[in-house]
């Protein structure tokens, strides 16, 4: 071949593929994949810590034995946001190198109970409020609280329990918010999901980074009052048998007559 002639196209592939490795369409979808993300958490680091963004030294891009993982900068990101806006799983400690997160990692922080080991291990005061939502059988009840009536079956009315707990006065006032978060039913995300259930997914974006902020600053006072709230109870453990009265005193109605199931007009 005269040496003046331009190479053809599959001379200058196999150059390009002896020189360097040329991924399949599969895997350069892919790295394409993993780029639009780290953009957008590039994004997001800058928008909410400008001045670290700025003064960081890390990598935005992975090596290429990491080519769909995390960047470094992408890993500090996650420290930030884990220590200032709300807690999430970071990548070193739940992924393999070269894999991403799907959506972002919320880490939830409700009282979980579902094994014998993890209700064990709950304070006297917390095992009471799964043994009223129904989390443990009669037997396991007398050897918590001996001197507490039974906790009566049937349907609660818990309009009705909360205003007899206001009534109350006193540690009862919160009591409402015990069974709230032993049930997982106070509203909030990083308190209603456990690691037994589907955490809601969330894609990365600046509005989901604001409303999780917000959804955590609210889960950290929800918190605060609960072990506030366990630790009265713990020292005043007869205030437990009281509110076990009330919550049987909250039985519904019987349908058709205005006397509850188990009437106690103490």
């Amino acid at each position: 071949m005269d040496s003046n002639t331009p190479p053809t196209i599959g001379a200058i592939t196999r150059r390009l593929q002896t020189r360097y490795r040329v991924p399949p369409v599969g895997e350069a979808v892919e790295r394409l994949e993993a780029w639009r993300e780290r953009i957008v958490l590039l994004q997001l680091y800058q928008i909410f810590f400008p001045e670290q963004f700025a003064h960081s030294h890390q990598s935005v891009a992975p090596g290429l034995d990491n080519a769909t993982g995390y960047a470094d900068r992408e890993r500090e990101f996650f420290a930030l946001v884990n220590m200032h806006l709300f807690p999430v799983a970071l990548p070193e400690d739940y992924l393999p190198r070269g894999e991403r997160f799907s959506e972002i990692p919320v880490l939830t922080q409700a009282v979980e109970w579902f094994s014998d080991e993890e209700f064990s291990q709950l304070p006297r005061p917390v095992q009471v409020f799964v043994a009223l939502v129904g989390g443990m059988d009669a037997m396991d009840w007398n050897t918590i609280v001996p001197s507490a009536p039974a906790i009566l079956n049937g349907v609660r009315d818990m309009q009705h329990f909360r205003r007899l707990c206001r009534r109350a006065g006193g540690v009862f006032t919160d009591a409402p918010l015990g069974l709230d978060m032993l049930s997982y039913s106070t509203g909030n995300l990083f308190l209603d999901s456990t690691s037994e259930m589907e955490t809601p997914s969330v894609a990365w974006d600046a509005d989901a980074v604001h409303f999780l902020t917000a959804e955590w600053r609210a889960a950290k006072k929800l918190l605060d009052r609960f072990n506030r709230l366990v630790d009265r109870f713990e020292q005043n453990p007869g205030a437990l048998v009281r509110m076990t009265e009330l919550w049987n005193r909250a039985l519904e109605k019987t349908k058709g007559t205005d006397e509850p199931h188990n009437p106690d007009n103490r």
